[in-house]
């Protein structure tokens, strides 16, 4: 058998309508829902590229790849912390996305 702590729950899901008016109906309230999601990963997404800059004026943004957005901050070692510190304010803020950072990078990278 599979170990418990590896069986993650699916969320809930709601029967499809099967007939009608309601299934037209219940089809437009998704596709709806959906496009309302997309709306605020992008307004969260400007948001915070927005902040960056104000934050942090040396940054690069690298073309996405597989879904995933890069963007690479360059800042003196000892600021660190600060950029922790101010990246977990961003995740509160950007319920639409995943965030994670990573360890540093040689300044030769952004060279």
């Amino acid at each position: 058998g599979v170990p418990r702590d590896y069986v993650r729950p699916e969320p809930p899901t709601e029967p499809e309508p099967s007939q009608g008016r309601a299934y037209f109906l219940e089809k437009k309230r998704r596709h709806q829902q959906q496009l309302d999601y997309q709306r605020q990963q992008t307004r969260e997404w400007q948001q915070f590229l927005d902040a960056i800059g104000h934050t942090y004026p040396n940054w690069v943004r690298v073309p996405p790849q597989a879904g995933t957005e890069r963007i690479y901050i360059l800042i003196p070692r000892e600021r660190e912390s600060t950029l922790i510190e101010w990246w977990h304010q961003q995740q509160q803020n950007m319920s639409a996305w995943e965030l994670n950072l990573s360890p540093a990078l040689p300044p030769y990278h952004f060279l």
